[in-house]
């Protein structure tokens, strides 16, 4: 059996799971990229709408409630702009910047 010294000096798995504040983080950061694809791709149509929250969620695999709180920060953050009520989204130059930035950065890494 190992002493408590030898214990205490053992690196835990607990301690290399990412805290909770970590996963909220990456988890908004997937989300963001997750709307931004699917705004930017609806730019490629004919004639591009609005997009729809219900679309959305229903593109994400995401509770609606979530998925406001999303679009709230992305509005916020002026890389998409959306309605008071938070049903309808489009992309702006600054989300297609966003977007481009971080897919180069996948690319570039991978």
């Amino acid at each position: 059996m190992k002493s408590k010294e030898c214990r205490f000096n053992e690196t835990s798995t607990n301690d290399l799971a990412p805290h909770p504040q970590q996963e909220v983080a990456m988890s908004l950061h997937q989300h963001k990229l997750q709307v931004l694809a699917i705004l930017a791709a609806n730019l490629g149509n004919p004639q591009p709408q609005l997009v729809s929250t219900a679309t959305l969620a229903g593109n994400m695999d995401i509770q609606l409630p979530k998925l406001r709180q999303v679009l709230k920060t992305m509005d916020g953050m002026g890389i998409i702009q959306t309605d008071s009520d938070l049903q309808y989204s489009l992309i702006t130059r600054k989300g297609l910047n966003y977007l481009g930035e971080r897919q180069m950065t996948v690319s570039t890494i991978f």
